[in-house]
């Protein structure tokens, strides 16, 4: 089980696209980010840290890539980087990014996109409606 991102630069097979379901992580690493909730939603500095977090990550697997998604009224996509996607969901009401990581998926593995995925999340709805043996990161070290 990969436990932090140092774990998961240490651990992914080379190929390998990593979903991170944003604010989840967030939540999860409460201590590492501080206080967050802007009401009950990480804010835009949090997310940059968890953004320079990710990029310092790829600097260390280049082979890697990163879909990082985040709850935000205001859809949008964003290539920070060669390997970084950082995408904020749009729409309204809960779980907007679940419900756009799931889309995702769908279209992935309808795809010829052939790429192995991990997704990162404790959140056990998306977990259930994912099927997939998911990665639980309650710590991260970078």
């Amino acid at each position: 089980m990969v436990t932090d991102l140092d774990a998961l630069a240490q651990n992914a097979a080379p190929g390998v696209l990593v979903i991170i379901d944003g604010n989840n992580f967030l939540f999860m690493q409460s201590p590492l980010y501080g206080d967050y909730r802007e009401p009950g939603f990480p804010g835009p500095d949090h997310q940059e840290k968890l953004i320079a977090h990710v990029l310092a990550f790829l600097d260390r697997r280049p082979d890697l890539s990163v879909d990082l998604w985040f709850d935000n009224p205001t859809q949008g996509v964003e290539q920070r980087s060669e390997g970084l996607r950082v995408i904020q969901s749009g729409g309204k009401g809960k779980n907007r990014a679940d419900r756009g990581i799931l889309a995702f998926l769908k279209q992935h593995k309808a795809s010829d996109d052939s790429r192995p995925y991990l997704l990162i999340t404790q959140d056990k709805k998306l977990k259930k409606r994912s099927h997939l043996n998911l990665i639980a990161v309650p710590c991260a070290s970078i």
